[in-house]
């Protein structure tokens, strides 16, 4: 499978480490609105073609599928785009930033038998939440211990751009 990635920031770092670990994968393509990065992330994961234009990996006939992990007010159209070149996406979530563009994606996907997965976390989970809310109001009676393994750190300046916004 010949891998195009689109955006070249920290969380792509991460899911090319874990797609390198599969030898049926290789990494053909990558993309950043930054050029120096895009091309710093094609050497590091020994990527051949790098580029600042997404149209050139979702069009490239050296990509088989997309990851996408741009700022998420940027999804819709990526989507769309890979969805209309026949490339099955993985995106990073949210999917996009309203419902209606996500079941445009939903819709246009089926209609097209083009699969898009989306990397989900539990931030927004309601069974997350419902537990966090419910440790708070001492349902649970009172917690003494917890335990929670979290790979990364963020710093506070993660959170001053469109990072802080799910809506942005």
């Amino acid at each position: 499978l010949r891998i195009g990635i689109i955006g070249c920031g920290s969380i792509a770092h991460g899911a090319a480490l874990c797609f390198i670990l599969d030898p049926c994968v290789e990494l053909t393509f990558c993309c950043d609105k930054d050029l120096v990065r895009a091309k710093n992330f094609a050497g590091r994961f020994q990527i051949k073609e790098f580029t600042t234009q997404f149209h050139e990996v979702i069009n490239s006939p050296k990509v088989d599928a997309i990851y996408l992990a741009v700022p998420h007010y940027l999804h819709y159209e990526i989507v769309i785009d890979a969805i209309m070149a026949g490339k099955p996406t993985l995106c990073e979530k949210p999917i996009t930033t309203t419902i209606e563009d996500a079941l445009k994606i939903v819709d246009l996907s089926e209609r097209n038998g083009i699969k898009v997965g989306v990397n989900y976390q539990y931030r927004y989970d309601l069974a997350v939440n419902q537990l966090a809310e419910a440790v708070k109001k001492e349902i649970l009676g009172r917690i003494y211990y917890t335990r929670i393994n979290v790979p990364w750190y963020r710093k506070p300046d993660y959170f001053s751009d469109w990072h802080k916004d799910k809506f942005q």
